[in-house]
């Protein structure tokens, strides 16, 4: 079973919800387990909260991963994910960059650095995509890695 880390925004309640629909469906395949570090919480600590935990959570789980699938989105890539990519790529990780966002900015629409540095990037641009349809994508490029 190929170890997933899904690199994505997770700020917004919509931008959470949408990381664990689209990590149950690739789930739901029965080929692949999807680390979501949105799970990973920091230690409360007199009212402190203690970050190092996420981080050393996220990092080890790169590291335990096949693949990072990333969500470029955005007028820039956020930068937990960029920082996510560039790790992976260090690591010689295989990672897949999804862009779904229209607007465009350097060449295709994300910093070149992430574009290269990716082992495949896909732009997915048409209006009114279905979720359905792009998960499906996700998952078929994911098997072909």
């Amino acid at each position: 079973m190929k170890k997933i880390y899904l690199a994505a925004p997770l700020f917004t309640t919509l931008e959470r919800n949408i990381n664990k629909y689209i990590a149950d469906k690739i789930e739901s395949t029965g080929k692949f387990k999807v680390f979501l570090p949105q799970t990973v919480s920091p230690i409360e600590t007199d009212g402190k909260y203690d970050m190092y935990p996420i981080f050393e959570g996220c990092k080890n789980n790169i590291n335990n991963s096949d693949i990072v699938l990333a969500i470029v989105d955005g007028a820039d890539v956020d930068s937990g994910v960029a920082w996510e990519l560039g790790y992976a790529y260090a690591n010689n990780k295989k990672s897949i960059c999804i862009r779904t966002d229209i607007r465009k900015s350097e060449g295709n629409g994300v910093n070149i650095m992430i574009e290269y540095g990716s082992t495949k990037t896909l732009y997915k641009t048409k209006y009114h995509q279905n979720i359905e349809d792009l998960i499906n994508t996700i998952i078929k490029e994911i098997e072909e890695i």
